[in-house]
């Protein structure tokens, strides 16, 4: 049996062990910030189109249209965008579905990062798919070929743990190594929404977005570990004492 003194120590330390579990898993911008399947009536306009997941309430705002379930723009050099801007100590992850049917000139649709709207000026870290069958990381990330046409998942993180330099990383399908990585100064990187661009579309509804989903996954302050560890400890030490002859 545990003495009255006993008793009260593993009571602090519960409370120790709860509190470290309590900022692991309470922060309130954890799991999936956006989520669009772009599920509307064709021909809906994708300003004031609301994801089907979202955050404070926040809708697409810009240019484009929907149809069959896609994001897509028939006009040149336009954007649709939603606010978004990381916080410190989180590991974001863009994912999106595109496609850029061929065609005879070099179109292109961009999802990525941005300081303003205009990513194809303001863009801090996104990438690219043309219609001519290239896939790009940008900015000063490699161009790859793909199947002219084909639908892909292009995936982007960005690690803002380092309070002074953050990392964005680009994959490819399902592959588990990132295809390129970029680290930017935190202190003057300034990302202000989640934006798709469509450039030079001479095609009608030829390239789009079909999913798009933004998650977030913080990283537990160094505290939260140590209370979450010492607790844990000095109850195991508490237990085994309870079960001494």
């Amino acid at each position: 049996m545990l003495s009255s003194k006993e008793k009260l120590v593993v009571a602090i330390l519960s409370v120790l062990v709860m509190a470290g579990l309590a900022s692991l898993v309470t922060p309130a911008d954890a799991g999936i910030i956006y989520y669009d399947t772009f599920t509307a009536a064709d021909y809906s306009k994708l300003n004031g189109h609301t994801p089907n997941i979202t955050t404070n309430g926040a809708s697409w705002l810009g240019t484009g249209d929907i149809l069959g379930g896609w994001a897509r723009d028939g006009v040149a050099g336009q954007s649709a965008y939603l606010p978004f801007t990381p916080a410190s100590d989180t590991v974001y992850t863009l994912s999106a579905v595109l496609k850029a049917p061929g065609t005879a000139t070099n179109q292109w649709i961009a999802c990525g990062f941005s300081t303003t709207p205009d990513l194809a000026s303001q863009g801090v870290a996104w990438f690219t798919v043309t219609t001519l069958g290239k896939a790009l990381a940008r900015p000063g990330g490699p161009t790859f070929d793909i199947e002219v046409g084909s639908t892909h998942t292009y995936t982007m993180t960005l690690d803002t743990t380092n309070a002074t330099t953050w990392t964005a990383n680009w994959y490819f399908d399902q592959e588990a190594a990132p295809y390129y990585t970029k680290t930017y100064t935190a202190s003057t990187t300034t990302i202000s929404y989640l934006t798709l661009y469509w450039m030079r579309p001479q095609s009608g509804w030829a390239i789009g977005c079909d999913t798009l989903t933004l998650s977030s996954s913080p990283v537990p302050e160094p505290t939260a570990l140590v209370f979450l560890g010492l607790g844990g400890l000095l109850l195991a030490g508490g237990r085994a004492r309870q079960r001494r002859p």
